[in-house]
């Protein structure tokens, strides 16, 4: 029989998925690049360099050939007894650079061989990494994604129980501490006043808080493209401080697309570590090298949402690499999954809203609102 598995925390099989996504992802690229450069290595010195000292070895033996016939003919012109000295100068300098030539030409060609032979065996090396990159990695990532479905559910059919109910001020939501059936949902509390901060972005019903969506995506909207050259690797301080507990993350994976190509980028507002709500919205994107995701910062402390919804646009804002990004805050990941026209908003309290590319909420539903209220 079977012994029974310890999972001590859900939130770190997830962790731990990202962070093999994200290996994953770079060691590619890492591999791609090594071929690139061992490649672009054997052209050069195989092809580029042995057609040049070709050219240069025929060129200076019709040099030479050239010399000395003007060096005869420099013979029959002049008296006897002239020393000539010039012409077998320039006949000797011409003999040199024709040697130079036929020994840089033998070089290549024995370099070329060389560097054939290191790149067969390059290949041989690395070919194991690349089957498990391109086979094992896969299978792996969606075994982890599978298991943290499961534990999902199961956590879900394990009901709070009174004790749990009373226990739950002062946990963490998501903590491993925290009893599997007492996960906390960022809004579903009695104190409706988290809620109600939302706007109605993540409140209960109201034009305002329609208009308060429409305000969020048109300045996620209005941020420009991201520019290549101007990208950089996150830090945990690019990024805001995500607390996202079991049944946000549920609400995110019911949603969720394929894994995010993390080779592309992202365009973060530069109050978003510290702003009371932050807006993750994803737009279509302007190219390959762009996700579509936008986050900005929206409440009192921030500019997006104080008056100034031009701030981000007129170059407040940071491009970040999306694999750095996952590295530095690894739900993030799960965030970056949902499609073009999603809206995230993300709190101190964790999930607060989400919306579909409709502005119908998602998250969360009436129904649990009423449920965390009683």
């Amino acid at each position: 029989m079977p012994s029974p598995a310890r999972v001590g925390s859900i939130d770190a099989l997830r962790e731990f998925r990202d962070a093999l996504l994200v290996f994953t992802d770079e060691a590619q690229q890492v591999l791609a690049q090594a071929e690139g450069d061992v490649a672009r290595a054997c052209r050069q010195v195989g092809e580029e360099r042995l057609a040049y000292w070709e050219s240069e070895r025929r060129r200076r033996e019709e040099r030479v050939v050239q010399l000395k016939v003007e060096l005869g003919q420099a013979k029959w012109a002049k008296a006897e007894g002239s020393s000539l000295v010039d012409e077998r100068k320039r006949l000797a300098r011409a003999q040199d650079g024709l040697e130079e030539a036929r020994q840089k030409l033998a070089a290549c060609k024995r370099w070329r061989r060389e560097l054939e032979k290191e790149r067969s065996m390059f290949k041989g090396q690395v070919e194991g990494l690349r089957r498990w990159l391109e086979g094992e990695s896969p299978r792996a990532l969606r075994r982890l994604e599978e298991m943290s479905k499961r534990l999902d559910e199961y956590v879900h059919l394990a009901g709070p129980s009174a004790g749990d109910a009373s226990g739950r001020e002062g946990r963490v939501p998501g903590s491993a501490d925290q009893p599997a059936g007492s996960a906390s949902r960022g809004l579903a509390t009695s104190d409706t006043s988290t809620a109600d901060s939302v706007g109605d972005p993540g409140g209960v019903s109201g034009d305002s808080g329609a208009d308060e969506l429409v305000a969020m995506r048109h300045a996620a909207e209005r941020m420009p493209a991201p520019a290549t050259d101007q990208t950089r690797d996150a830090t945990a301080g690019d990024l805001p401080r995500y607390r996202l507990c079991v049944d946000d993350r549920r609400a995110l994976a019911k949603v969720a697309g394929p894994p995010a190509d993390l080779r592309r980028t992202v365009l973060v507002g530069r109050d978003v570590s510290h702003a009371d709500r932050v807006v993750h919205h994803r737009v279509a994107p302007a190219d390959s090298t762009d996700s579509g995701w936008r986050l900005i910062g929206w409440g009192e402390r921030s500019e997006a949402a104080s008056g100034d919804r031009d701030a981000e646009a007129s170059g407040n804002a940071e491009s970040l690499r999306a694999a750095s990004a996952v590295r530095a805050a690894p739900v993030l990941a799960e965030i970056l999954r949902l499609g073009p026209g999603w809206t995230v908003i993300t709190g101190e309290a964790g999930l607060l809203a989400l919306f579909d590319p409709n502005g119908r909420r998602r998250f969360p539903t009436l129904a649990a609102e009423a449920e965390g209220d009683e």
